[in-house]
């Protein structure tokens, strides 16, 4: 009997909980369940209960990473307390697959789950991810539960719960990027962009002062970085809030530095400063993979070779070239949707850092690929045994093990990795 097989494993960019920057924050990514049935799941922050609900990982369920939770005709809650209380609640809610809108409703409870108070509106649904963010304001230990309440089954994702903030008596500005806290003078990195392209980010300012906070200038310095907020007479009363974008958007290779300046008549920060960076580095000529594998982890490399697997097994893309082969894994084009136009045999080259998931190697972060259809050709596996399989040294690349005996039993599925 002949069989190929790959030598891959599960490679996927995953996030665990943090308590960073006062918060709560829950991406499913480290649960399992496969049913509606209620029961408890254990998650990276904590047990939550979920009914009529499930950990999905179809290519219907809408989600950042490689899961996120599945509604059907239930909720998913909280069965821990979170000390500190709640500020904002926001998550990512989407319709699941091709089903019609649903209904998604969020309640908070600070009594250990005894009765449970709506926060905000209800929101309704769309085909995709869309990012809800509720003022809560809660002292004390709070528990939050995520319900679909009409219409088809909802996709949710990334929860995340800042802590309360007691209302000061003087204008008091506190600024959140991607829902995080940012204090007074800290830096947010954009990251690696190519040339010519951009990345953007959502910025919020609130007044937490029962004072009227009045902005009374604000300017956005340094190259290659850009707002489309007009801050132009801006006043917030309490607790209100200012949403804006900020977008990395480089002209050429170098490193990027700036600054976004708000001044306000908040007494403690009277000028909010947040530092900005972005990279847009030099493209290298390409390295075999070999090399690329010996290179520390964040190394930036150009590696190319012939592609072996593209969506078979839903991200990340597999290719070698005569001396090794290695997996590429992109989050947005991969797994929420597949973006990649590409063909088993297909010509790629890709410059991303080096990266590492379960202990495989993988370019991640890419700045750029390119497919080359046109050099398309087979790709003959090499024949191992299954010694060799097992030392790692062909991980990454098309083998055939030949004259093998299956001694257990099992189910051999497709599209999973």
């Amino acid at each position: 009997m002949t069989r190929l097989l790959l030598t891959l494993g599960l490679i996927v960019s995953t996030s665990l909980f943090t308590t960073a920057n006062a918060q709560l924050f829950e991406n499913f990514e480290t649960g399992v369940k496969r049913s509606y049935a209620i029961d408890s799941v254990a998650l990276a922050s904590g047990s939550w209960l979920f009914n009529e609900a499930l950990i999905g990982t179809l290519d219907g369920d809408k989600k950042n990473g490689t899961r996120s939770a599945r509604i059907q005709n239930g909720y998913i809650k909280m069965q821990f307390d979170k000390s500190g209380g709640a500020g904002d609640v926001s998550f990512y809610y989407a319709s699941f697959g091709n089903d019609i809108a649903g209904v998604v409703r969020v309640s908070v409870s600070d009594n250990g789950g005894t009765t449970w108070e709506q926060i905000g509106e209800d929101l309704t649904t769309t085909a995709s991810l869309q990012q809800a963010s509720i003022l809560a304001n809660i002292p004390g230990n709070i528990r939050v539960r995520i319900e679909r309440v009409s219409g088809n089954r909802i996709s949710v994702d990334d929860v995340r719960i800042t802590d309360y903030v007691e209302a000061s008596e003087d204008p008091a500005l506190t600024l959140t990027v991607e829902g995080n806290p940012l204090a007074n003078g800290e830096l947010f990195d954009f990251g690696i962009v190519p040339v010519d392209g951009s990345k953007s980010a959502s910025f919020r300012i609130r007044n937490t002062g029962q004072e009227l906070l009045q902005i009374t200038n604000a300017t956005l310095e340094g190259t290659g970085f850009s707002t489309d907020a007009d801050f132009t007479g801006l006043e917030l009363e309490l607790f209100e809030s200012f949403d804006f974008q900020v977008t990395y958007s480089p002209v050429e290779e170098n490193s990027y530095e700036g600054s976004l300046t708000i001044a306000s008549n908040d007494p403690e920060n009277p000028t909010y400063v947040i530092e900005l960076s972005g990279i847009t580095p030099a493209l290298a000529d390409p390295i075999t993979i070999a090399e690329a594998r010996t290179l520390p982890l964040g190394t930036i490399v150009t590696v190319a070779g012939w592609i072996t697997v593209t969506d078979q097994f839903r991200g990340p893309v597999y290719f070698q070239d005569e001396t090794a082969g290695i997996g590429w894994f992109n989050n947005a084009d991969m797994r929420i949707e597949w973006n990649i136009d590409a063909r088993i045999g297909d010509s790629l080259v890709v410059t991303g850092s080096i990266g590492q998931f379960n202990n495989l190697i993988q370019i991640v972060d890419d700045i750029t690929y390119t497919v080359f259809p046109e050099s398309n050709r087979d790709i003959d596996p090499r024949n191992i045994t299954v010694s060799q399989l097992s030392t790692g040294d062909f991980e990454g690349q098309l083998v055939r093990i030949s004259d093998v005996n299956i001694t257990g039993s099992g189910t051999f599925s497709g599209r999973q990795n």
